[in-house]
């Protein structure tokens, strides 16, 4: 259900928003007008359910308002106004408001006003009364037309009098049907009308019904009866309990045996006393409050006055208490403040208004109480003289030199900011009331406000100064453009990249130094609607010297109200920037890639180690099937395939498994030269041109030999009818002092290897695409797209950097950067004849590995080369085992990635208990846990998913014949 709809018409924007904000708290959807024509094209528009109208607006009368309004909708319309007489009231009344408000209204007096009038049911709704006329008399004005608003809504034909003299002169002219009466009224109250009514012939039989907000006592209830009432009810907001009375009192008539009613009640000039009695002390009341609000809104007109001027501060605080002063009726008053931040002491100065004090000596005299001033300001809420309490000597003698009957003095203070402090003095008031003090820290609050005020516009000076020489100063462009796209404000940055003075800028159209092809999207400033953050342009301009200059502009539409009046917009050269962006899409694209890879790949590993497994242990049976050892061998190739090209894609993701070794790149080309020679064909010319010096670097070979063989094959696939193909390599000497670009190798000693063709070259689009996985310009099925994203992935977990150089036509040139180092190539350890004879049936491994299948197929192989074999599908699983077994624990091969504990922390675990044993890590892809960047650590053997069974008794070996090799004898 949608909420009802409220239109609030009201010229003054703070008044509006105080009204729109309480009544959209209590759930309402309101509508706002700040002037009559508005309010009109409004109502027709959204027919709202209430109409708040304010009586003065700008360009209408408000009672000529009401009446268009009442034309074009039924909705209840309350009045609002500051200055509403009885006269105006009752014009109200007559010109089809349904309600009034005095201001100021407080938003509960409002949301419950507002309440009162959507409640109220339609004609319809209720039991038909046979419009019964009712005569209404009350002297609120409020409650009688929210009466006769209810009543005619309830079928009734209502009369109204608003006091009752004139109530009981319309019933002698026109008797009602019924008469409702506020029983508490000024001077003819309620229960003299009802007397009257009974003791007048032509009005006796009239049914009569009392109501009050309040209840009554049992003698008041007793004289209800005995004046001839037939019934008393209390208010409620929607008057339901006076409609059912006057529905019933109608049905019975007047009450019965009237005769014995008409004698004059004996309590009744008792309680008309009484009553008297409680209104003159509610006036007196009345009085005095009304003398402090008024004090209180002269202290506020003044502080309203420093928004539009500005002053020194202790003649606005004067102001201030020259309103106080006169508003309340006081005699003087004083205005003490501290002294700035900064000085050497705390002291306080003396602002005075007020004639009492006849000479400047006095005033000195009390600002020399500075121990009391201070402790006043430290302690509390202030003092008053006299209190009533047991005298303080030094209050005493303070307000004794004012020559006073009575004063009090408070702090001026914002949260814990002492500012000064605020003394009233009286010759002829007593100032102790709780009133007095409430009105004297309300002046001191607001002076506190003042001062903040004052600091407020000092500091939005010097604040609007720093903007503008931020703005001034900035190396961004800063602009503004009125609604016809004229630039009304330009920073410097402006005039330095256009080349135009301000002069030649300010009143020009920005059109008219846009480049042509762009100037649409300038256009679409004025009509995009942007989030918060503003829309993002980029367009170019050309300058004054005819120089195109690419921008992006960060905008937002400047709105008075609901109107657009202009654009103010921040730009900047882009051209730098997007070249650097590009390079890090590029760079953040294949790295996600990467990622997706490691992730697939140590799942796939743990199905392809099965896979393996299995085909292995069925080809190393004698007696298979011919036809089906070829189909498991076809099972085997494939799986190699697979893990082939998982080993690439992991190889493009930086995720494989790095064993680095020292080796001199000029023998792992000798190594490779024959395959490579196998690869190209006779068709194409090969060199080999080598550095006369070792070429040094730190890579795993197997690994390297791959990133050679791609690029081999990448070089010959290019080359379909022949050409020239060389390879080469060289030590550069790099100056430290050289500018690095982003993402190369630090500038060191390096190694480089070129792979050069003849082949038919690539274009730049081709180039931006080259290293990313199953990108290929080769027809369909003829590559996989990831031979140059795993040279790509290899190069870079090495260390290195690759470099491409190719026009269409003109051939392609790969070069490799690594990091040369200094070491000499690491010897390939020999395992001993001791080592080798050793038996396989004394060892025993445990193994950890939480895939069932994995572990049970691992487990097999190696009972199957005779090693015995704990195993366990945890690490917390492992640790438990190990408590209950004390036999000899010769190796641990245990998987990396295990949900709980990983197969690192089971090590670090195992190292403690077990220092002896070794560990054989596992896993299907790089992982830091063992790894650092996917490159092996010292000490550490891995072994790769997924592998054969001749692999696994191979690593086994090794690892547990290479450790011991390395203790000490």
């Amino acid at each position: 259900m949608n909420p009802p709809i409220i239109l609030v018409v009201e010229d003054n924007a703070l008044a509006r928003k105080m009204f729109r904000v309480a009544l959209e708290t209590e759930g309402y959807c309101v509508l706002e007008a700040e002037d009559g024509q508005t309010a009109i094209s409004l109502t027709e528009q959204q027919q709202p359910h209430l109409i708040l109208q304010d009586l003065s607006l700008p360009d209408m009368d408000g009672f000529k308002l009401v009446r268009t309004l009442r034309s074009l909708s039924q909705a209840p319309i309350l009045a609002m106004s500051g200055l509403l007489t009885r006269l105006e009231e009752a014009h109200v009344a007559s010109l089809g408001f349904d309600d009034f408000l005095v201001k100021p209204v407080t938003p509960s007096v409002l949301a419950e006003r507002v309440r009162m009038h959507l409640a109220v049911p339609n004609e319809g709704t209720l039991p038909a009364a046979g419009r019964r006329r009712i005569l209404v008399v009350d002297d609120d004005p409020s409650q009688l037309r929210l009466a006769s608003l209810f009543l005619s809504r309830a079928g009734f034909q209502v009369d109204e009098a608003q006091d009752a003299v004139s109530g009981l002169e319309m019933a002698r002219r026109s008797p009602p049907d019924a008469i409702a009466s506020d029983l508490f009224m000024g001077g003819f109250d309620g229960f003299e009308l009802c007397l009257t009514v009974r003791r007048d012939p032509q009005l006796l039989n009239i049914p009569l019904v009392l109501y009050s907000a309040a209840y009554l006592a049992e003698m008041d209830l007793h004289l209800v009866e005995c004046v001839g009432a037939n019934q008393y009810v209390v208010r409620t907001p929607d008057f339901k309990e006076l409609i059912a009375a006057l529905r019933a009192a109608l049905e019975s008539g007047p009450p019965k045996q009237l005769a014995q009613i008409v004698p004059f009640p004996s309590g009744f000039l008792d309680r008309a006393v009484r009553q008297l009695e409680r209104q003159a002390i509610m006036n007196v009341e009345s009085t005095r409050r009304c003398t402090l609000q008024a004090a209180q809104l002269s202290a506020l007109d003044a502080i309203c006055s420093i928004a539009t001027r500005t002053g020194h501060i202790g003649a606005t605080l004067s102001e201030i208490l020259d309103g106080c002063v006169a508003a309340s009726g006081v005699s003087f008053g004083a205005v003490y403040l501290r002294a700035p931040e900064g000085e050497p002491e705390r002291r306080l100065s003396l602002h005075l208004v007020g004639g009492v004090i006849r000479d400047r000596r006095t005033a000195d005299g009390l600002a020399s109480h500075s121990e009391l001033l201070e402790r006043i300001l430290g302690d509390g809420p202030g003092v008053a003289f006299p209190s009533g309490k047991a005298p303080d000597e030094m209050v005493s003698e303070f307000f004794a030199d004012t020559g006073s009957c009575s004063a009090l003095a408070v702090p001026i203070a914002m949260g814990a900011e002492r500012m000064g402090l605020l003394l009233l003095v009286s010759e002829t008031r007593r100032l102790v009331e709780d009133e007095w003090f409430l009105f004297a820290r309300t002046a001191a609050v607001q002076m506190a406000q003042a001062i903040l005020l004052a600091r407020a516009v000092s500091q939005a000076a010097a604040s609007e100064q720093r903007y503008r020489d931020l703005v001034d100063n900035a190396l961004d462009l800063v602009y503004e453009l009125d609604l016809e796209g004229r630039l009304v404000f330009v920073n410097a940055a402006v005039e330095r990249v256009s080349g135009y003075s301000r002069q030649e800028l300010l009143g020009r159209k920005l059109e008219e130094i846009v480049a042509p092809e762009t100037r649409d999207m300038v256009r679409q400033m004025f009509t995009a609607a942007p989030p918060a953050s503003g829309i993002a342009y980029e367009f170019e301009i050309v300058t004054k010297q005819q120089r195109r200059v690419a921008l992006e502009v960060g905008n937002r539409l400047l709105r008075k109200g609901e109107r657009t009046v202009g654009v103010q917009a921040i730009a900047r050269d882009i051209t730098e920037r997007e070249s650097l962006a590009a390079q890090l899409r590029q760079a953040q694209k294949m790295e996600a890639v990467g990622r997706l890879a490691g992730g697939v790949a140590h799942d796939f590993n743990n199905l392809l180690t099965i896979i393996k497994g299995h085909s292995g242990a069925v080809l190393q049976r004698n007696r298979v099937d011919p036809e089906i050892r070829e189909a498991v061998l076809e099972v085997d190739r494939a799986a190699d395939r697979a893990a082939g090209l998982t080993r690439q894609l992991l190889a493009f993701g930086r995720r494989q498994v790095l064993q680095p070794r020292v080796v001199d790149l000029n023998q792992v080309l000798i190594g490779v030269h024959k395959m490579m020679l196998r690869l190209i064909g006779e068709d194409i010319e090969f060199g080999i041109s080598l550095s006369d010096h070792p070429c040094m670097v730190r890579v795993d070979r197997g690994q390297l030999e791959q990133v050679i063989m791609n690029l081999i094959l990448n070089a010959r696939d290019s080359m379909p009818t022949g050409g020239k193909l060389s390879v080469e390599t060289s030590l550069l000497e790099c100056d430290a002092r050289q500018e690095t670009k982003p993402g190369a190798v630090p500038l060191t000693e390096q190694v480089a290897l070129s792979v050069s063709d003849t082949g038919s070259g690539m274009d730049a689009e081709v180039r931006s695409h080259l290293f990313e996985p199953f990108f290929t310009t080769k027809e369909a099925g003829h590559g996989t797209g990831l031979g140059l994203a795993t040279v790509y992935g290899i190069v870079k977990q090495s260390g290195g950097n690759i470099v491409v150089q190719s026009e269409v036509g003109a051939g392609t040139r790969f070069t490799i950067y690594l990091p040369q180092v200094s070491e000499s190539a690491a010897p390939q350890p020999a395992a001993s004849s001791q080592t080798q004879d050793r038996k396989a049936a004394s060892e025993t491994i445990l193994v950890v590995e939480d895939e069932p299948v994995v572990r049970s197929l691992i487990v097999r192989m190696l009972k199957h080369s005779g090693y015995k074999v704990l195993d366990a599908g945890s690490g917390e699983a492992a640790l438990k085992l190990l408590e209950d077994y004390s036999g000899p624990l010769d190796l641990v091969v245990t998987d990396v990635v295990m949900p709980g504990m990983s197969g690192r922390t089971l090590a670090e675990r195992l190292e403690q208990k077990h220092p002896q044993t070794k560990i054989l890590f596992m896993s299907g892809y790089a992982d830091d846990a063992v790894m650092r960047h996917g490159i092996l650590e010292a000490n550490v053997f891995f072994l790769q998913k997924p592998f054969s069974m001749e692999t696994i008794e191979r690593k086994v070996r090794e690892t547990i014949d290479t450790i011991e090799l390395a203790q000490p004898a």
